[in-house]
């Protein structure tokens, strides 16, 4: 099988009170997701985390509340209590995204943002700094977006790795992935791929596995039947 990319639109969803979906959640997890101070950062906890569920519950026929999502010692998520199913989590702006696939798979989604090229000095390849450098140069915004494609891939092989930002962004050569030849960190089955998303957003993936050839685009009353 190959890695399904799933989006959920949460615009219109941002400030809303989340008690009602607490319920799904065990009582430290409630705590945790209670402890963001702005009702937009809870939002995006929880229904990037019910978004995996219900995608998980789709293939296996549980109920939301039997599916448990812990995270490893390095934060990655996982299906705690089942097998044979890797996932990864991310969300920005008014995105969720989840990948779910039978091989090792990173996600990461970004949305149009304040972008420093110092960044890029510090942690790209210097062919990636050098590109942008040019593209930044022709008075257009190409060059963020550019930089949204890197930063995701990076990004998104770290969590494929199981590394997350504890792995160094400047060994990942997002060339290589995106022709799929790794290696990148030691490993050559690693591929990568974008997806430029409605109003300037870019999601990012990196998989051992068969990559998806599109982006499958969810909304929240798919998952709870209000």
């Amino acid at each position: 099988m190959s890695v399904e990319l799933h989006l959920l639109d949460l615009s219109g969803r941002l400030e809303d009170p989340v008690e009602p979906y607490l319920k799904y959640f065990t009582e430290e997890r409630r705590a945790a997701i209670l402890r963001y101070r702005f009702p937009s950062d809870r939002n995006r906890t929880v229904w990037t985390e019910l978004l995996a569920r219900w995608l998980i519950a789709q293939r296996t026929g549980l109920d939301l509340r039997d599916i448990l999502i812990a995270r490893d010692a390095q934060g990655k998520p996982y299906w705690a209590g089942g097998s044979g199913l890797h996932l990864s989590l991310s969300h920005s702006g008014f995105w969720a995204a989840c990948t779910l696939g039978t091989e090792p798979n990173g996600v990461d989604v970004e949305t149009a943002r304040r972008i420093d090229l110092n960044i890029a000095r510090h942690f790209f390849l210097p062919e990636e700094y050098e590109k942008l450098i040019a593209l930044s140069s022709n008075a257009t915004e190409e060059w963020r977006q550019a930089f949204l494609r890197y930063w995701t891939l990076k990004e998104s092989c770290l969590k494929c790795l199981g590394t997350g930002l504890s792995g160094d962004l400047r060994k990942v050569d997002c060339a290589a992935l995106l022709r799929g030849e790794g290696p990148v960190m030691g490993l050559s089955s690693l591929k990568g791929r974008n997806f430029d998303l409605p109003v300037g957003g870019v999601a990012g993936i990196v998989s051992t596995g068969t990559l998806p050839g599109c982006v499958k685009y969810n909304i929240v009353q798919e998952i709870i039947k209000e």
